[in-house]
């Protein structure tokens, strides 16, 4: 993502010769460099709760809260490493587009829709007309209008759906707790499907239509 929507905070580096100049004359003489070293600590915080508040994730403060926070920010910036494929992926040639996490995102997406009082069809329309909402889950393919592009989101969303009603190996996989116990196809597992893939469309204007 070469221009990626990060809050403006976070789009300049720390800059030393701004945390000296915030350093009272007094402590300037005494221990300079400790007290850069203090702010800087202290903006890497900041910052960090910046980065897990854009990312709909809480400030890490143990070793599982930091994982997710590491797998969301994979996740956003579309790095497998932490993905599960259920097959090894295939070799050079075309890539393929829907995998695993792409089918979980999109049904986690169309839920939030359709929990705006939507039908999954039209919340497929939904998307399809507003992919720019979605960052770049859902980016128009080229030459390709969006009336046939909805038709290949509700095509992979039924696919996405049917898997995930019907296989357990792959409910288990990608939407069950951290304990491994399957969640049964419901309103709590959609929610949890919500939470877990849907995209945090901050940019968005709320309109459903």
């Amino acid at each position: 993502m070469k221009n990626p929507p990060w809050p403006l905070e976070l789009r300049k580096p720390i800059i030393v010769e701004e945390i000296r100049k915030g350093i009272s004359p007094h402590q300037r003489n005494k221990h300079i460099e400790t007290e850069i070293t203090i702010e800087i600590i202290s903006e890497r915080e900041r910052r960090l709760e910046i980065i897990a508040d854009f990312l709909d994730r809480r400030y890490p403060t143990n070793d599982e809260e930091w994982l997710r926070l590491l797998i969301a920010l994979c996740r956003f910036w579309d790095i497998p490493a932490f993905q599960i494929a259920m097959v090894r992926p295939r070799g050079p040639g075309a890539t393929k587009i829907w995998i695993e996490q792409k089918h979980c995102e999109l049904f986690a997406d169309v839920q939030s829709v359709v929990a705006n009082g939507l039908s999954e069809t039209a919340a497929c329309k939904f998307i399809a007309s507003n992919s720019k909402q979605y960052g770049l889950r859902y980016s128009l393919p080229k030459h390709a209008s969006v009336e046939k592009w909805r038709k290949t989101l509700n095509r992979q969303y039924v696919t996405a759906k049917r898997k995930i009603i019907n296989d357990h190996t792959f409910r288990r996989l990608f939407f069950s707790d951290d304990t491994g116990t399957d969640v049964q196809y419901g309103p709590e597992f959609i929610a949890r499907a919500i939470i877990q893939y849907a995209y945090a469309r901050k940019s968005s204007s709320g309109k459903f239509a």
